[in-house]
């Protein structure tokens, strides 16, 4: 085992014996002679002990923390040195520069020379220290103390005025918003905003960006900002057109159509509904150009410049004459002699005289008044037909 020497230069009569001046965690061997009264000596076996480590590691040095968000700041250090081995680091945390009442903050040992710190408050500071400890829980003296500060949290707010309708989102995300939203980004965060037209809407422009480029925006929050995206609707040409010997008026909901008999309206993209209201002794014919259409209401679906067309009608009447000899009307509107119509107000009585040529009679009426002889008085309900009849 090397060389070894006798502690106890005469013999004792003791039974322990106090060693001193060892060294720490060393292994060292022994055994113990005997004599006894007559002078035999003794001999015991060889035993071993280790001595206990009480030689500290060397204090962490160069400590450095970094704030690296509103929440985290991350600490590195140069690594201890120890006689036997270094089994890791406590962390210890105050509130506030200069700071002195320090906790631990790990609940074990962290065996790397560097620690995040996470969950912390925005924009306040920090002070830290650390202590290495070895397998024998010796602790060595503390760090050096640094402090740091977390980012501050800046809002963003992001509007979407104007006539359209679309979405604004972000990266990193927090942004998701029509018409109005806001979120919360570290001071520094670079924020790309991304606008989303809706259909029948149009982006326009940004305002209140760093950098935009046509639908992307981007924002570096080194202080609250606010930015807008305005959107347009896409807006398209209505022309209505009344036609039919009636007359009525068409009106448009949302408003911008009422007219006759001609008119035209700019409309955003979406439905429009138009309503036929007939004048007094007309009736409402019909439609011509609507996605849908339910007796006098008309649906448009505004994506295109679109063209309709409402009729207005009155009924008719038609007379014919047979034989030689004219018809008069009351009120005037035909004046025939051979087979003519024309349009009457809606439930209106027309009168008719029959009137022969000198060498005719007049023989009686037929259609809507039927086998009358004089005048024939037709309410015009419907369309008409009324013949009247001379001999020869």
């Amino acid at each position: 085992y090397g060389s070894s020497s006798s502690l106890d230069p005469v013999f004792v009569t003791g039974h322990s014996v106090v060693l001193s001046g060892l060294s720490s965690s060393t292994l060292y061997h022994y055994r113990v002679k005997s004599k006894d009264s007559s002078g035999n000596p003794a001999t015991s076996s060889d035993f071993t002990f280790t001595t206990a480590d009480i030689t500290p590691p060397s204090a962490p040095s160069s400590l450095n923390a970094t704030a690296a968000s509103s929440s985290q700041i991350n600490l590195s250090w140069t690594a201890s040195t120890d006689n036997v081995g270094v089994s890791g680091y406590w962390i210890e945390r105050c509130q506030g520069a200069g700071c002195s009442n320090f906790t631990r903050i790990n609940a074990s040992l962290v065996t790397n020379p560097s620690y995040n710190d996470s969950g912390l408050a925005s924009g306040t500071n920090y002070s830290y220290r650390v202590q290495a400890a070895d397998a024998a829980g010796n602790l060595s003296a503390y760090s050096n103390t640094v402090g740091a500060t977390t980012l501050p949290i800046f809002t963003l707010d992001v509007a979407t005025p104007g006539t359209g309708i679309g979405t604004v989102t972000s990266t990193p995300s927090g942004i998701s918003c029509k018409p109005t939203c806001q979120a919360s980004f570290d001071s520094g965060a670079v924020v790309t905003l991304t606008a989303v037209p809706s259909i029948g809407s149009d982006f326009s422009r940004w305002t209140g960006c760093d950098t935009p480029s046509g639908t992307s925006c981007t924002v570096t929050m080194t202080a609250a900002k606010s930015v807008t995206a305005t959107f347009t609707a896409q807006t398209f040409t209505l022309t209505v057109t009344n036609e039919g010997p009636g007359s009525g008026t068409v009106t448009s909901d949302p408003i911008g159509i009422s007219c006759q008999p001609t008119c035209q309206a700019d409309f955003n993209f979406g439905a429009v509904t138009l309503t036929a209201t007939p004048d007094s002794g007309s009736a409402f014919g019909g439609w011509t150009g609507c996605n849908s259409a339910d007796g006098t209401s008309c649906t448009v679906n505004m994506n295109a410049a679109k063209a309709v067309t409402a009729t207005f009608t009155k009924p008719v009447l038609t007379v014919t004459i047979s034989g030689s000899g004219s018809v008069t009307i009351n009120p005037p509107g035909i004046n025939c002699d051979a087979t003519c119509s024309a349009p009457y107000n809606l439930n209106s009585q027309v009168t008719l005289t029959a009137t022969p040529n000198s060498l005719s009679v007049f023989t009686g009426w037929s259609g809507a008044c039927t086998n009358l002889i004089g005048d024939c008085v037709v309410t015009m309900s419907s369309d008409q037909s009324v013949q009247a009849n001379f001999s020869p």
